[in-house]
């Protein structure tokens, strides 16, 4: 039984010695090979790997009315808090369109008093005319 665990123990180092066993060298084309003197100076490595960069959190925003960025008023990566402003956006169709409600506002109130002076001066006309009438059979009979 000794003998048998024996022959099986050496067995087993002879098959890792066999499978180890193999060239140690490798060949590279020379022209692949970058060989520079030895210098001290800061260490740079640079490993090309193609790759997508994906933020850990997204978080998509939404304007109610559009525009174009006049201001940027926080830079990137700063914290931010609840209801702080982020950008200012311009919107010259949304001030024009405001510009032009407050021109018919305007007119409006233009037109209402315009209409409130015509029915004034309408009564006054209107009260003459009584006036004229209630005052002429006085005027016909001092004619007499």
């Amino acid at each position: 039984m000794l003998l048998a665990a024996l022959v099986l123990l050496v067995a087993a180092v002879a098959a890792s010695l066999l499978s180890s066993a193999g060239p140690d060298t490798l060949n590279v084309d020379p022209e692949r090979l970058t060989i520079s003197p030895v210098t001290r100076g800061p260490f740079q490595e640079f490993v090309p790997v193609d790759g997508v960069v994906m933020p850990i959190k997204t978080i998509y925003l939404d304007a109610p009315e559009g525009g174009t960025v006049q201001r940027i008023l926080v830079e990137d990566g700063a914290t931010l808090t609840a209801g702080q402003p982020i950008i200012q956006l311009a919107n010259t169709d949304l001030q024009l369109e405001m510009v032009n409600r407050e021109t018919a506002v305007f007119d409006l109130m233009n037109n209402l008093h315009n209409t409130r002076n015509l029915l004034q001066q309408n009564r006054i006309q209107q009260l003459n005319q009584q006036a004229d009438i209630d005052n002429q059979p006085a005027r016909s009979q001092a004619r007499v």
